[in-house]
């Protein structure tokens, strides 16, 4: 018997997960084109980007204010966020969070003072990040409709938009991806980087799953089983996370180390059933459903939504 949830006429609790794996993988790559560093520094730049704009996301939401595209918070609104708590909530030793925070001052991508760290209104304002927020507003678009293809929609009532709400649809999806990768992290107790690597993987895995209309092994218990999982080379998984293939490399063999993915006859790469079949990682399937329908009903409320 298919179990009836929220947001859904049927269990699509896997099937989220896959296309949430799509949508972050998408959004970590336009990320590291927009702030042109290496992966770490960009999940760095991306954390310090939510915590200086908490307060204006949530007024944002109630109000409207600062959610169009040309609307940036000017700089007297953004909470300074300290490397400590940086490395906190990325899982960093101290000083590869100082480190990291370092080069984003270097290279103008951020501010230093007393309190902290922030990401100044300047460079939210440069054409090459519009475009970005812009294209990030597009699979912000594609996510949503994906989603509501297999049934899962906002329970929240649509909100009337106002004429442009695509900075405040970023600050969404920073947080919401934030959030994925933390649900990862914390369900593998492995660092951001292995996360994205799992993600990776797993995308690699079951991309002709994930884009099959029947969407097969959907529900939460359907673990498609190994014969049904496409090996990924690591030179794919480089290319994907715009990761130095070495780097790639050294990592993907610590997966392999700890468990969590093995390696095929041809060399290639999968998260295996029994990996993905454990109860941290089904717990994590379930954290991740309940923080996509926040994020579909916050995105609901601004008048974000597939109809």
């Amino acid at each position: 018997m298919t179990e009836q949830i929220a947001g859904a006429s049927a269990d699509m609790r896997r099937q989220v997960v896959r296309l949430c794996g799509v949508h972050t993988l998408a959004a970590i790559q336009m990320a590291t084109d927009a702030v042109n560093q290496d992966l770490v520094t960009t999940l760095m730049f991306l954390a310090i980007s939510r915590e200086n704009v908490r307060e204006v996301k949530a007024a944002a939401q109630a109000s409207g204010a600062y959610s169009a595209l040309h609307e940036v918070p000017p700089d007297n609104l953004r909470q300074p966020v300290t490397v400590y708590a940086l490395a906190r909530q990325l899982g960093l030793a101290y000083e590869t969070a100082r480190r990291h925070a370092n080069k984003l001052v270097a290279a103008g991508l951020g501010e230093r003072s007393d309190e902290g760290i922030i990401i100044p209104a300047l460079v939210y304002a440069h054409p090459s990040m519009l475009a970005i927020a812009q294209e990030n507003w597009r699979e912000t678009l594609r996510f949503i409709r994906a989603l509501a293809a297999f049934g899962v929609k906002a329970d929240a009532v649509q909100g009337a938009p106002p004429a442009d709400v695509r900075r405040q649809a970023v600050r969404l999806s920073v947080e919401f991806l934030l959030d994925s990768l933390a649900i990862l992290t914390d369900a593998m107790e492995i660092d951001f980087l292995g996360a994205l690597l799992c993600i990776a993987i797993t995308r690699g895995n079951t991309r002709h799953l994930t884009e099959d209309p029947s969407a097969p092994y959907a529900s939460l218990n359907a673990v498609p089983p190994d014969e049904q999982r496409r090996p990924v080379s690591v030179y794919a998984l480089a290319k994907t996370l715009r990761l130095p293939y070495e780097t790639t490399r050294r990592n993907a063999g610590q997966l392999v180390a700890a468990g969590y993915c093995e390696r095929t006859a041809t060399g290639g790469l999968i998260v295996p059933m029994r990996v993905l079949a454990r109860p941290n990682l089904m717990a994590g399937v379930e954290l991740n459903w309940d923080a996509t329908l926040r994020y579909l009903n916050a995105l609901a409320e601004i008048g974000v939504a597939a109809g």
